[in-house]
């Protein structure tokens, strides 16, 4: 969905870069979308590519060897991530030596590390690239899951658009300061991140020590994945998890659980960073998308047609 996209990288690019991007065409975000676009299969998270990539010589294995997709993709993707990596970071450096502004996060991160730091600086410049990189990828399938959802449930649209009529009045667009007088826009959104969170297994954390859970020997440093589509689909908890049901998040006394509470992102030392930005980013496209147009109905009502192409997890 270029919209999630379009609009996680302006946003994005502006905060932590502060370099304006006024089309997706631009060489940046189009690095930027070209890698995701290889990796759309997630490749880099899927649960053993730590240690698939890792064998001895496997960048140098043609591509007919078995799996040689996935050695051409990890080479390529190195490849583009250098980049991607690379020219945000000297936009950077050139707006600082030119006039001194020091106004985006990476400027102000490095106007506070020593210069000689070569780790810390290693640091900052991938902080920025994988903040953006997440960023994309978290809000581009959450607005594309907002649309297959409205499509398949038009009635769950209807309450939504009638919710904003009432509150705002028609022709007015939603701001931030409506969020807590929109329940039901709050609903959509939760139940989206629930319903098909963008990175189903998680990010890897690493075990600090050794363990045993339930039975199972669990070694120092073994690269650990929590479920979270099974979290977020567990029919003890969710009733009916298949369906698409923002009322399960309405609650009696009208309060939501705070952001910590949506398991889409993550949870722990790798929690993610991004998640208040992406959290109001996502808020507001799907409360505005709701206020402006009415989203057509899919043909098949069968949802798991729409998740089985590699476009959707």
């Amino acid at each position: 969905m270029i919209v999630g996209h379009s609009v996680s990288q302006k946003i994005m690019f502006a905060a932590i870069y502060g370099i304006e991007i006024s089309s997706n065409k631009e060489d940046m975000p189009a690095s930027n979308r070209e890698i995701f676009d290889l990796d759309v299969g997630g490749n880099t998270i899927i649960p053993g590519w730590d240690g698939f990539k890792y064998i001895p010589f496997i960048q140098h294995f043609p591509s007919w060897f078995p799996n040689g997709q996935l050695v051409a993709a990890h080479r390529a993707l190195g490849q583009m991530t250098e980049t991607g990596v690379n020219q945000p970071w000297n936009a950077v450096q050139e707006k600082i030596k030119s006039d001194g502004d020091y106004s985006s996060l990476i400027a102000k991160l490095l106007s506070k590390t020593d210069p000689g730091n070569d780790e810390e600086i290693h640091r900052i410049k991938w902080f920025g690239f994988t903040s953006i990189a997440a960023a994309a990828d978290t809000t581009m399938s959450a607005i594309s899951t907002f649309f297959v959802a409205m499509s398949l449930y038009p009635e769950v649209q209807s309450k939504g658009q009638e919710e904003l009529d009432t509150v705002l009045g028609k022709g007015r667009m939603p701001t931030f300061d409506d969020r807590p007088s929109l329940p039901y826009i709050e609903a959509i959104f939760r139940e989206v991140m629930r319903w098909h969170p963008a990175i189903p297994m998680g990010v890897p954390h690493d075990s600090t020590e050794d363990i045993i859970h339930k039975g199972y020997y669990i070694p120092k440093g073994t690269s650990i994945y929590a479920n979270i589509w099974a979290m977020t689909h567990d029919a003890s908890v969710y009733k009916d998890p298949d369906q698409f049901i923002p009322e399960r998040h309405l609650h009696k006394d009208g309060h939501f659980d705070n952001i910590n509470s949506i398991l889409a992102y993550g949870f722990g030392r790798r929690v993610c960073v991004g998640r208040y930005m992406a959290n109001d980013t996502i808020w507001l496209t799907i409360a505005m998308t709701l206020a402006a147009v009415k989203i057509s109905s899919l043909p098949n009502k069968n949802v798991e047609d729409y998740f089985s192409d590699g476009a959707f997890w």
